[in-house]
């Protein structure tokens, strides 16, 4: 595949999750070089840590057509990454308070930064970091969406599977 080619399909990704043109093309070139690029959270989203056991109780298994089907079920539709042991959901910013315990809203603040690696938008299986629902253009997922979600795991019991990718 031409380079050139490659970081066109990973622009309108990069500018999504970073503050700057910079910042994009660092992150293509971490793409390029190693698969994952870490991201500054905020101020254009939030993200939220869902438990793979919640996840996938939800979607009864660990399938990831299944996962990706309920995702959308509940309305889910924003970029969706597996990284370890969690989902990771791209959300609109100032939804980090009111989460249940369960899960865990990564913001930045004005006192303290935080950082998530994010795989390439390219990157859509296997067993390390990858997207379930790539970022496409602007589009992030509904924080009343994930929390109907994270509402429905509380409900089921999803195996002992966190560090399994599936």
């Amino acid at each position: 595949m031409d380079l050139m080619f490659t970081f066109e399909l990973d622009r309108p990704a990069a500018r999504l999750l970073t503050a700057s043109r910079e910042a994009a093309q660092a992150a293509e070139d971490e793409w390029y070089r190693r698969g994952v690029a870490l991201f500054l959270v905020g101020p254009a989203w939030e993200a939220v840590k869902l438990p793979a056991r919640l996840v996938h109780g939800v979607a009864a298994g660990r399938h990831r057509g299944w996962v990706r089907a309920m995702l959308y079920c509940f309305g889910v539709t924003g970029p969706v990454a597996r990284v370890g042991g969690n989902y990771v959901v791209l959300v609109p910013p100032g939804t980090a308070a009111g989460w249940d315990a369960a899960v865990e809203c990564v913001t930045t603040t004005e006192h303290e930064a935080h950082y998530i690696g994010l795989p390439s938008p390219r990157t859509c299986e296997g067993s390390r970091a990858h997207w379930i629902i790539p970022p496409d253009g602007n589009v992030l997922s509904p924080a009343s969406a994930v929390r109907a979600l994270v509402t429905a795991g509380a409900d089921t019991d999803g195996g002992d599977d966190e560090g399994t990718q599936p």
